[in-house]
């Protein structure tokens, strides 16, 4: 479908490379504004029970705009991917990379939208949930096990766009080496499910990780823009 919009605007006379950097910032500034706006003071894995009662019983309405700005970064994800697997494909020593950064990007999505999924029920039974602590506490971890999930999606998505850009420079040579580094992060991060589900310190290795994802993000989509025709 992303392809689709692609194929659709340029029509109108937008280039992929424009097109493509567009929305890479554009889910670059909404993962930002979610995570440090709208999900601001959130609890992390880990968390006592009371905290994520009263953070949900709270701040509610935060967390249900939250929830709708997945579905606009899904397509900005999607509509960059499309767009910079593309370039990749185009180069033989880089299209594999370009496919599997493709398919990672669909298993983070999906995940994402569970993610989602237990933050609207949080919300939206958090009454319920408050009665029954037994239910919120596996509803919490199970929560807390997908955050780990994408932390292994997007470590795979990072790694192989960093391995195609040394082969198909989609960014600066220094960004894909930093974009191993933080792929590298995010694996072992997220593979210590269990330790990241405790709040361990996996979770603060997976931040430190994906952060190097957004840079790696921004700076793909400035390339794009750049060499847009």
């Amino acid at each position: 479908m992303a392809t689709v919009g692609v194929a659709a605007a340029e029509s109108r006379g937008l280039s992929q490379g424009f097109i493509g950097g567009i929305a890479g910032l554009g889910f670059a500034a909404g993962v930002i504004f979610q995570n440090a706006v709208l999900m601001s003071g959130s609890p992390l894995p880990g968390a006592s029970l009371d905290e994520v009662s009263r953070f949900y019983a709270d701040q509610g309405g935060r967390v249900m705009i939250a929830t709708f700005w997945v579905a606009i970064n899904a397509v900005f994800l999607l509509t960059f991917l499309s767009v910079i697997t593309a370039r990749l494909q185009e180069a033989s020593a880089s299209a594999l990379w370009g496919r599997i950064a493709y398919a990672a990007g669909i298993f983070l999505l999906t995940i994402f939208a569970v993610g989602t999924s237990m933050q609207a029920v949080l919300v939206s039974r958090i009454g319920e949930l408050e009665a029954n602590p037994a239910i919120l506490g596996l509803l919490w971890a199970m929560h807390s096990g997908g955050f780990s999930m994408s932390l292994v999606a997007a470590g795979v998505l990072v790694l192989s766009l960093s391995l195609g850009a040394l082969a198909t420079p989609i960014v600066p040579a220094w960004t894909a080496y930093l974009g191993l580094l933080g792929s590298a992060l995010m694996l072992v991060g997220g593979g210590l499910a269990f330790n990241v589900v405790d709040g361990g310190p996996a979770l603060f290795m997976g931040f430190a990780g994906f952060s190097t994802w957004i840079v790696f993000l921004i700076a793909a989509s400035i390339r794009l823009l750049r060499t847009s025709d």
